[in-house]
């Protein structure tokens, strides 16, 4: 989800109790994220992320938006790439928060 990814989007805020636990825990999700996203990248896997805010608020993708962005990202898209409620983008995870 936005949050526990850091997802840089209206979902995504932090606590404002216990502040340093979870910035930490979520700077360490992220780490393995890009990690993780890179050894995908370097076998020679696609990766697509969606994040929940596409899925689901007040800003969410209807079903035929979100449907042409997989289909888009499906039949062309680069290695990696991300879909959010701007729509669909080249997938950074060299700086936080992902961006697109």
């Amino acid at each position: 989800g936005c949050f526990w990814h850091h997802h840089d989007c209206y979902l995504f805020k932090v606590p404002a109790t216990r502040t340093a636990f979870w910035l930490d825990k979520i700077a360490k999700n992220v780490a393995r994220d890009r990690r993780d996203i890179g050894r995908l990248a370097e076998q020679g896997w696609r990766v697509l992320v969606v994040w929940e805010c596409a899925l689901r608020g007040r800003k969410k993708l209807n079903d035929d938006e979100l449907g042409e962005r997989l289909e888009e990202w499906i039949c062309g898209g680069g290695p990696c790439a991300q879909i959010d409620t701007q729509g669909i983008g080249v997938l950074d995870v060299t700086s936080p928060p992902y961006r697109m």
